[in-house]
């Protein structure tokens, strides 16, 4: 899996917490975005349709956004194989 994020979002610390507390950190690479406010960017649009950050890359090819209340978190990522 990889974690696309903005180092400077408070959601995207939510979901490393949130990976960290579920034992999935180790799973997770983080891929810093390059997303400027009000400036377009084409390439970040294949990667989440939203241009919303965080966005969580599955390795089936399959991206979507993350929920950032705390509640939804745990259940938009995989849960940790033991």
């Amino acid at each position: 899996m990889k974690l696309s994020f903005s180092p400077a979002s408070p959601f995207a610390r939510k979901v490393r917490i949130a990976a960290i507390e579920l034992g999935l950190i180790d799973k997770i690479e983080f891929v810093p975005a390059a997303v400027v406010p009000g400036q377009p960017n084409d390439e970040y649009s294949h990667i989440n349709p939203l241009k919303k950050l965080p966005a969580l890359i599955l390795d089936t090819a399959t991206s979507s956004s993350i929920p950032t209340s705390s509640s939804n978190i745990s259940t938009s990522l995989p849960a940790a194989e033991n």
